[in-house]
């Protein structure tokens, strides 16, 4: 049974977005919010450095509508500079949805079909409910290692508790000992599961894949930890918290 957000984690939530526009004014940028996917994959298919958009959130491949799709622009100085997205889907089982290819392209059914081979940990992996699935991460090269990702990424894992009524967020990303780190690290993910190898639906080629996910209950806990370093009026939750790493360099080439 889906639990509403009560009146405290609502004010966690608002405090922390309080919190990124400071630092986002500190650094004189600009957040720009668009819930219009097409306007997303207009602007990431232009920039440079990049691996283009994944079928996942591009409305030409999936059934995206305005009022389950989020994307977040950052601007310095009238340029864009960093951009990532947030699309909602509604599943009893998110493991279903990938062996179906459902989450990768819902928009019309297919003749073809490619067996998904899963690493057997995934099988036992259970999310369900308003599952929020974040990808298109992007940051211009000359902007890289500033460490925009981490900040504002964290920012629409946090919005989508107010707007979406998150259940869960969930991201496909490669799947090395590295990017692992990273998950557990900068990314602030507390669970990173080896999902699939072989066939990967988005790109039509093998790749190594793993989940990085979340419950809503586990981001809050981590955003409380964050906002009582700087302000101790915040009650800190009970559910311990890894500490970042400090965030590698990258375009959107960790979520897929």
């Amino acid at each position: 049974m889906r639990t509403r957000p009560t009146l405290e984690e609502l004010a966690v939530v608002q405090r922390y977005v309080e919190r990124v526009e400071e630092r986002a004014q500190q650094r004189q940028l600009k957040l720009h919010l668009d819930n219009d996917a097409h306007a997303f994959v207009e602007f990431l298919r232009v920039q440079e450095a990049t691996h283009g958009v994944s079928s996942i959130h591009d409305p030409a491949h999936s059934h995206i509508t305005p009022d389950r799709f989020l994307w977040m622009r950052i601007d310095d100085a009238g340029k864009g500079v960093c951009c990532h997205a947030i699309r909602m889907i509604e599943t009893d089982d998110l493991i279903a949805e990938v062996l179906t290819h459902r989450v990768f392209g819902d928009l019309a059914a297919s003749m073809q079909f490619h067996d998904v081979e899963l690493y057997p940990e995934a099988w036992d992996i259970e999310i369900a409910g308003r599952v929020i699935i974040g990808g298109g991460l992007w940051v211009h090269p000359d902007y890289r290692g500033r460490n925009y990702s981490a900040l504002f990424r964290k920012l629409l894992r946090v919005l989508a508790i107010r707007h979406f009524r998150l259940d869960y967020y969930a991201s496909f990303i490669r799947n090395t000992v590295n990017r692992k780190a990273w998950v557990l690290g900068s990314y602030g993910s507390p669970n990173a599961t080896p999902l699939l190898h072989g066939y990967y639906p988005p790109y039509g080629r093998s790749l190594d894949v793993q989940l990085a996910y979340a419950s809503r209950a586990e981001i809050l806990s981590r955003v409380r930890v964050e906002l009582a370093r700087s302000d101790p009026s915040v009650r800190e939750s009970h559910t311990p918290a890894c500490h970042p790493l400090e965030e590698r360099q990258a375009g959107n080439t960790h979520a897929l």
